[in-house]
């Protein structure tokens, strides 16, 4: 911003650039108007487009717009509005860079702008579109012309003969004569006694043994939470061959929002026979949306304080989250899990699932 210093008695001006935030102001004796960075009877701090005036209490009063200035207190000083210091005038004018830097963008404007760009795209969209049909039409026209006509194909069955010489007129047609093909009889050949064919009867070995077979894991988990049924939540078992180890799901549980407590988390834990955390090897819990989505594999934390060896938050409700153990082994899947209470499947309430599973052998049972 720009300060000009009129002084009223002799009528002279003068003009000083304004840089930063804060300056102070000074009158020499012989009515020079100097800027200083030390302290002065007045000083000016600009804020935004705001430009504020405070008396020290160090020279001659101040007034802005015919109002004094207390002294020690800061007044807001406006564009259009003078500052008199004795018998001297100031008024501030704001610089170009000052105004680049600070004016505001006109409403109106921007609403002509959006509306501007809007329809642009509106038309390249139109363009692309009517481009694409425009192209898809010639190449639906190239491919039916070059698509081959089948010609239609007789069987020859004779020859047909016609006067080489053009009949004329009022003659009777001559009849056309077919001379039929004749298809030769094969020969017959005498029949050929052919002796028995006798083969020697395979020695008897002892019979294979049965084989194995891949038969499913129970039907239902040993800890099976009703309320699993009425959100509509599938058990899958695992298939697995008699005497193969497999990873079964003993227990089941869901916590609606509030037992859940505001936590949104399939907890999932993974335990040997002996009911003890599995630590043998890493282990992971694969939890997937869709059936293929992949959305998050934990793996089993060995620590036993834990409550849980690993969870996996969930953020989709209804029947989105597949859970299975991601091991080696086959295991036992469940299906359908998510967000929601029985009453609204699909709302986005909290609510978790606890879900253990234990490595065992299958046996015929």
């Amino acid at each position: 911003m720009q300060l000009v210093w009129v002084n009223t008695t002799t009528g002279d001006e003068q003009r000083r650039t304004v840089r930063g935030r804060s300056v102070f102001l000074r009158l020499t004796r012989s009515g020079e108007l100097k800027t200083s960075v030390f302290s002065t009877p007045l000083r000016i701090e600009i804020e935004g487009q705001n430009v504020f005036v405070r008396d020290t209490g160090d020279g001659p009063p101040l007034s802005v717009a015919g109002m004094a200035v207390e002294k020690g207190r800061q007044r807001a000083w406006g564009r259009n509005q003078e500052l008199r210091i004795g018998a001297n005038v100031v008024f501030w004018v704001a610089d170009s860079a000052m105004l680049r830097s600070r004016t505001p963008i006109d409403p109106e404007q921007r609403r002509r702008w959006v509306a501007i760009i809007t329809v642009l795209i509106l038309l390249l969209l139109l363009f692309g579109f009517l481009g694409y049909r425009t192209m898809t039409a010639n190449n639906t026209v190239q491919m039916t012309a070059l698509t081959p006509i089948a010609t239609p194909t007789a069987t020859s069955i004779g020859t047909l003969s016609l006067a080489d010489k053009p009949t004329p007129a009022g003659a009777p047609m001559p009849t056309p004569m077919l001379t039929p093909t004749l298809t030769p009889t094969p020969a017959l050949v005498p029949a050929t006694d052919v002796s028995p064919l006798h083969v020697p009867a395979t020695p008897t070995s002892d019979p294979p043994p049965p084989p194995t077979v891949s038969i499913a894991s129970p039907a239902r988990p040993e800890v099976w939470d009703a309320r699993l049924d009425a959100l509509g939540v599938n058990f899958v078992p695992a298939i697995v061959p008699v005497g193969g180890e497999f990873w079964r799901l003993f227990e089941a549980t869901w916590l609606d929002e509030w037992e859940a407590t505001g936590r949104h988390h399939i907890f999932v834990d993974v335990v040997d026979a002996q009911q003890k955390r599995f630590q043998e090897r890493e282990v992971r819990i694969r939890v997937s949306t869709d059936g293929s989505l992949t959305a998050c594999t934990p793996a089993i934390d060995p620590n036993i304080q834990r409550p849980f060896g690993a969870d996996c938050p969930m953020f989709s409700s209804g029947f989105a989250y597949t859970v299975t153990v991601d091991d080696r082994l086959p295991s036992d899947r469940v299906e359908r899990l998510g967000l929601g209470t029985i009453e609204d499947r699909f709302a986005p309430i909290h609510t978790s699932f606890i879900l253990r599973f234990r490595l065992e052998r299958r046996t015929n049972n």
